[in-house]
């Protein structure tokens, strides 16, 4: 594992004990132990990334409450956001992780010491790993191709001297999915009665970009599908400073260009 010790004085942390944050009394055993296994680990000043990633794929809780609001990590029970589940962890232990370094995580997915694909894979698991995939493709990917045909058609706009950019949005989700976005949404919706967050929120958003993603898949031609992953992640890579793109540069990246789908 090529995870060489940081740089020096990268570990000094401030040892006073923070407040624990409240526990959701449902989350399973597993994502308990993860908690405790996280902590107990910087305590000992083994290195923050490997700790982190151990307890990522210790976790088992698909969603809690954290913070007064629902917080969720599987996104349609397929699509696992890494980040949110590692933004959760990190207000565990604060206090005993340096936070320029958390600030470059969070923002660029970049660790100060170097983990390879193959530990990455070792320590998340298996199932994570697909699911994080599915996140990628679902979700980073998708939000991506929506930005970057907006960008088209706002530009189509204006070389023809159209200055209002009143629905432009509706016009993208017209080439893309070939319905509007509302139309879209109000389907998504009653298909979940019952979903259990309010209606504008994250978790309905990511949940609503996977299904979009899902739907396009199903009803497009492999080269269209291949053609539009190479579109969202060349418009990502110009003006979005994606975490997963400095996380994952190997294990997801390569198999985007080629236009591959996680989901199946």
């Amino acid at each position: 594992m090529k995870t060489g010790e940081p740089r020096a004085n990268t570990n000094k942390r401030r040892r006073t004990r923070a407040t624990a944050p409240e526990r959701d009394p449902d989350l399973t055993p597993e994502s308990l132990e993860a908690l405790d296994h996280l902590r107990a680990g910087l305590v000992v000043d083994r290195p923050w990334p490997v700790v982190l990633l151990e307890a990522l794929g210790m976790w088992t809780s698909p969603s809690e409450m954290f913070q007064g609001r629902r917080r969720q990590y599987l996104v349609e029970n397929e699509a696992f956001d890494l980040m949110a589940l590692a933004e959760r962890l990190g207000h565990e232990v604060a206090d005993l992780v340096p936070q320029t370094e958390w600030r470059q995580f969070s923002l660029r997915g970049r660790f100060p010491l170097e983990i390879a694909e193959e530990d990455l894979r070792t320590l998340l698991g298996t199932a994570k790993v697909k699911g994080l995939l599915n996140y990628w493709y679902g979700v980073a990917l998708e939000g991506a191709l929506q930005a970057a045909v907006r960008d088209e058609v706002r530009k189509e706009r204006m070389g023809v001297g159209m200055r209002s950019q009143a629905g432009v949005t509706d016009a993208a989700f017209m080439r893309i999915y070939g319905a509007k976005q509302g139309q879209l949404l109000q389907t998504f919706r009653e298909q979940r009665s019952g979903f259990e967050v309010s209606p504008g929120d994250a978790v309905e958003s990511k949940a609503f970009t996977y299904w979009l993603f899902k739907l396009r898949v199903n009803e497009s031609e492999k080269t269209k599908v291949a053609s539009d992953t190479r579109k969202a992640l060349q418009w990502l890579r110009r003006r979005h400073p994606e975490p997963l793109l400095g996380l994952l540069p190997g294990l997801a990246l390569l198999e985007a260009e080629a236009g591959n789908e996680a989901v199946g």
